[in-house]
């Protein structure tokens, strides 16, 4: 716990910092409402590899939506993105993300005896509270590339059920839980201004 508190603390200084840099003065030419894009990463809002869909809602805030594969079945985020740099530098956000989960995984499980099994496991519908800061490159004028940092909150814990009779031994659970949605959040991608 107190490890989460410190990540979620240390994206919040930094994205305070980052907005620091950005002078008000600065006159800088509004970019595209609409931008969809293709991404990919780790807990990141498009999963492993996805689209993902930015509507400009006001000025410097933006809706956030990604569909994409992950490991734990399909992903579907939506969000908001504060980006006080029109597009040049420093953005954050918050989304809430769903992986669909999937029935019938194949697991190798060791037993006590030591010999490996393959078992059968539900890995069940998970969701997460996605905090993340992104830097944005702008590229001729519309479009961008970004990469993304942040923490995934996990809403459920151990959303995986057992369909053997093999019990699972702590390894095997060390695997589920790193496997699962949430954690450390990293990610980029490209988006093209329409």
């Amino acid at each position: 716990m107190k490890s989460k508190l410190f990540i979620i603390s240390l994206l919040i200084i930094i994205g305070l910092r980052a907005n620091a840099q950005f002078m008000p003065g600065d006159s800088v030419e509004p970019l595209t409402k609409f931008y969809l894009g293709i991404g990919g990463g780790a807990n990141n809002f498009t999963g492993i590899i996805g689209i993902s869909a930015n509507y400009r809602i006001y000025e410097k805030l933006f809706f956030q939506a990604g569909v994409g594969l992950g490991g734990w079945g399909y992903k579907y985020t939506f969000g908001i993105r504060f980006d006080d740099t029109y597009g040049k530098g420093w953005s954050y956000g918050v989304g809430y993300s769903v992986a669909s989960g999937i029935t019938n995984e194949k697991l190798s499980v060791k037993e006590q005896s030591g010999n490996t099994n393959l078992d059968t496991l539900d890995l069940g519908k998970a969701a997460t509270i996605d905090l993340k800061l992104t830097h944005i490159w702008l590229i001729h004028r519309t479009n961008t590339f970004y990469i993304e940092f942040g923490y995934a909150i996990p809403l459920q814990s151990n959303p995986w059920k057992p369909l053997g009779k093999t019990p699972l031994t702590d390894e095997d659970l060390t695997v589920l839980r790193t496997m699962s949605p949430g954690g450390i959040i990293l990610g980029l991608g490209f988006t093209f201004g329409l």
